[in-house]
């Protein structure tokens, strides 16, 4: 198969493809071997910096350079501008991280899988759902958030959000407290649970007690037709596809926060805080001086 036939077969076409077929004959050995790797790895490409390519085509920061120069770009970051415009679509779902994958390699694939999950969290997000739970919050006597396990870094930076936001909360982290925090609750009182599984026993069995003494529960899961979307009056569901495994927690971690920060845009666009806000804002500005 010629250069021509097989970049073809690659590239959706563009002004990078007609480049390649105008100068490819004049490259280098070295300038052929970028290609190649290009030809092969384009959507990857357009996530690397200069160096990782380099290093993933035994060449160097100049010869890749020196390759851009020799299709008439200025330099690599023009080049990946027109790689971006001829590279196949990333893919929709998350590639996993193999054992011999290099740190390239790896870098690539969760810069690509972050890009997978917030894209798909944000498309499920249902504006009514959003402006109801945040409204509630907004509202709320009490609010509870409750997570165990990687949840545990969600709930403390949602409670630091809404407070940002004017809402007073308080987070609970284990089982003990959990058992007993919702008892505390009432009818004007909002509880927040956030598991990945959906299945979390203490977190499914604190929302069903703060709903049993009349609180408005949620729920934040990456998990759809779980039990604790069953359990809650608002059920908001980030990405579903992210691999449960260790080298993926913080992508989950991610999508639960781009939720929280939804819900606090629509409490501080409300107004209903702003008084709140004021006055906090003072206070930090008067502790600076």
């Amino acid at each position: 198969m010629s250069i021509e036939e097989n970049a073809s077969s690659v590239y959706s076409g563009g002004e990078y493809f007609s480049r390649i077929q105008e100068n490819y004959s004049t490259l280098t050995k070295a300038q052929k071997r970028i290609e190649k790797y290009v030809r092969e790895h384009p959507s990857l490409v357009t996530e690397m910096s200069i160096t990782q390519l380099a290093k993933k085509t035994n060449t160097s920061s100049t010869a890749v350079t020196l390759f851009c120069q020799a299709l008439k770009y200025s330099g690599f970051s023009e080049f990946k501008v027109y790689l971006r415009q001829a590279a196949p679509p990333l893919a929709t779902t998350i590639e996993l991280i193999n054992q011999e994958d290099d740190f390239a390699t790896i870098s690539a694939k969760l810069n690509r899988a972050a890009q997978i999950a917030l894209a798909e969290t944000y498309r499920m997000m249902d504006e009514k759902t959003i402006v109801a739970v945040a409204k509630c919050i907004a509202h709320a006597g009490k609010v509870h958030l409750y997570g165990v396990g990687g949840p545990t870094e969600t709930v403390q930076i949602a409670s630091r959000m809404f407070m940002q936001a004017g809402v007073i909360s308080n987070f609970f982290l284990d089982t003990g407290s959990m058992t007993a925090a919702p008892l505390c609750l009432n009818k004007s009182d909002v509880a927040v649970g956030i598991s990945y599984s959906g299945r979390t026993i203490a977190v499914l069995d604190a929302l069903q007690a703060a709903k049993r003494h009349g609180a408005k529960t949620i729920a934040i899961s990456g998990t759809p037709n779980s039990p604790i979307s069953r359990a809650v009056d608002w059920f908001l569901l980030y990405c579903h596809s992210i691999p449960d495994d260790f080298k993926y927690l913080h992508i989950a971690r991610m999508c639960e926060i781009a939720i929280i920060s939804r819900i606090q845009t629509h409490i501080i666009s409300s107004g209903v805080t702003d008084k709140l806000m004021y006055e906090m804002r003072d206070a930090i500005l008067a502790g600076r001086k």
